[in-house]
C-alpha cells in the first residue's frame, strides 16, 4: 500500500504541473479526494493491525495533497487577481509628465551663458525692505526710481517688490 501512497504523491505533482487555472484546479482536488476516499473504504479490509500504520500513512497522504494543492491555489489567485485588476486608464510608470516650459528653458540657458561669461547668477526674495533695495546702493528719499510709478510697494514706505540688485 506504501508503494500506492508515493505513487499518488508523483502523479499529484505531475498533474499540478499542468494546471493554468483555478477551474482545473478544482477538478484536480475533486479527483484526489476521491481518491483519498477510496483509499479509507479499503482500509476496511485490511488487518486491525495494520489500520493504524495504514491510517496514518492516509493521513499524511491527505495533508500532502491539501497543502500541495494549498500551494497552487495561491499562485492561481495571486495570476487571477493580477488579471482583474489591471486598470487601463492609469498611464505607466515610465511615462514622463510635462516639461519644462521655454521661458524657463530659455531663462536657464541664459544663465549658463552669463555663467560662462564669469558672472554668478543670485536667488533671493521677491519681496524686500527699503532699506536692502534702496539705501544699501546708496538711493537716496528723493531718487526718482523710488517714486510710486516706478516702485511697487505694498507697505509704503517699508515693504516693496524688488526692483534693483
Amino acid at each position: 500500500m506504501a508503494i500506492d501512497i508515493d505513487s499518488i504523491k508523483s502523479s499529484l505533482d505531475q498533474q499540478l504541473k499542468t494546471v493554468v487555472d483555478i477551474d482545473a484546479l478544482k477538478k484536480l482536488e475533486n479527483n484526489f479526494k476521491e481518491v483519498i476516499k477510496e483509499l479509507f473504504q479499503e482500509m476496511k479490509m485490511v488487518a486491525p493491525e495494520e489500520k493504524r500504520i495504514l491510517g496514518q500513512a492516509i493521513n499524511e497522504l491527505k495533508k500532502y495533497i491539501e497543502e500541495r494543492i494549498g500551494q497552487i491555489r495561491e499562485k492561481c489567485a495571486v495570476k487571477q487577481i493580477d488579471i482583474n485588476n489591471v486598470d487601463l486608464s492609469i498611464a505607466s510608470s515610465s511615462f514622463i509628465r510635462g516639461k519644462i516650459h521655454p521661458l524657463i528653458r530659455v531663462g536657464q540657458m541664459l544663465e549658463d551663458v552669463y555663467r560662462d561669461m564669469g558672472f554668478s547668477v543670485v536667488y533671493g526674495p521677491e519681496i524686500e525692505n527699503d532699506k536692502y533695495n534702496y539705501e544699501m546702493l546708496n538711493m537716496p528719499s528723493h531718487h526718482p526710481a523710488r517714486d510710486m510709478q516706478d516702485t511697487f510697494y505694498l507697505e509704503y514706505p517699508k515693504i516693496l517688490l524688488r526692483s534693483h540688485t
